[in-house]
């Protein structure tokens, strides 16, 4: 159900044709995009865009039988789409948006909704703002500032747009997600706004010491959720860096479970942090955390993206050596002792106060 913040921002964005609407991770700004889209699209075409593949094919999956008039996909391919092209630049982007007209097949949209605006470049938003205003169209743009990982010194186009907006309560995580979540970015507990207060399970941070080790303990973890009765779908294994950096790589069982790289329902998703923002998962490991997580805005970014996904489960799993391992520590607690902050369990170490 939406919270009577999500009802309010609805109802007021009747009056606006064009809005940015910020809101953290969680707070629900896909499915008030999604909303605001079945919504206008009752009369007109709407071209949803996102940034992530992984996004669109789970947007196109879960609406497009029942809204027929919203077409949810990104600007790459519509723009390959356009020019016959198999891989596009950013040149290409810019000329088809200054010459839309020119591709009524393909461009036959009267409102412009995008998804995850932190990720699309400035010259993309700024020639997108410029269709709505000729078309007299709705335009709305949902992001979130603590997210810019695809794309640097971006959101210069905020500046233009008259009516901003912002989403606050977290409606995806339990609270103790959402404190080691948003603890390396500089939000602290008293900032956490949850729609419902739920505590939750304390996260599990586990060090491995070598490949095998790690492949071992996440099969017995696993096993632990699926034996509780947790779908394969909804367990969710993530990297902070590429899939060919991890230590996963090239792997394709852990145990008797199947790994893939593109989402199903037969098997266990192992993906990037970038690749799965904006979706989310009941469980999420996040592994290859190292002395690195943690040294600049951008990796903690990633690490806040990455922990975010999380609905009621997250586990941490690295190689660090044991003084790597007390400084990531003290980057995901209020502690500034990690020796108080640890508690050995037969399940590992869990995150404590």
């Amino acid at each position: 159900r939406m919270t009577n913040e999500q009802n309010t921002l609805l109802d007021y964005l009747l009056e606006q044709e064009e809005a940015a609407i910020q809101g953290a991770a969680g707070t629900g700004k896909t499915m008030l995009a999604v909303e605001k889209a079945k919504r206008i699209s009752e009369k007109d075409n709407v071209v949803f865009l996102c940034f992530n593949r992984f996004l669109v094919e789970f947007l196109r999956n879960q609406y497009s039988e029942e809204l027929e008039n919203v077409t949810f996909t990104n600007l790459n391919a519509l723009v390959a789409k356009a020019l016959h092209k198999e891989k596009i630049d950013e040149q290409d982007i810019v000329y088809f948006l200054n010459n839309t007209e020119n591709y009524p097949n393909i461009w036959n949209f009267k409102h412009i909704i995008i998804d995850e605006g932190q990720d699309f470049k400035d010259s993309s938003i700024e020639l997108l703002r410029e269709i709505s205003i000729i078309q007299e169209s709705c335009f709305y743009v949902f992001f979130d500032k603590n997210q810019v990982i695809q794309q640097r010194d971006n959101l210069k186009w905020l500046a233009d747009m008259d009516c901003k907006l912002l989403l606050s309560r977290n409606c995806r995580n339990t609270l103790q997600i959402a404190k080691t979540s948003t603890r390396p970015i500089g939000i602290s507990e008293k900032k956490l706004k949850m729609k419902i207060n739920i505590d939750g399970s304390l996260p599990y941070y586990y060090r491995a010491e070598s490949q095998k080790q790690l492949i071992n303990w996440l099969e017995q973890r696993i096993r632990y959720y699926t034996d509780e009765g947790v779908k394969k779908n909804q367990i969710t294994i993530i990297t902070t860096k590429t899939i060919e950096t991890s230590i996963l790589n090239g792997v394709v069982k852990i145990g008797n479970y199947s790994i893939t790289n593109q989402p199903n329902n037969k098997h266990i998703l192992f993906t990037t942090a970038r690749k799965f923002k904006g979706l989310e998962s009941d469980v999420i490991f996040i592994i290859d955390i190292d002395k690195d997580t943690f040294d600049s805005d951008s990796n903690r970014m990633v690490f806040y993206v990455a922990s975010s996904r999380a609905k009621s489960q997250l586990e941490l799993i690295s190689l660090l050596t044991y003084g790597e391992e007390e400084e990531m520590i003290k980057n995901i607690t209020d502690s500034q002792d990690s020796r108080r902050i640890r508690l050995q369990t037969d399940l590992g170490v869990k995150l404590i106060k």
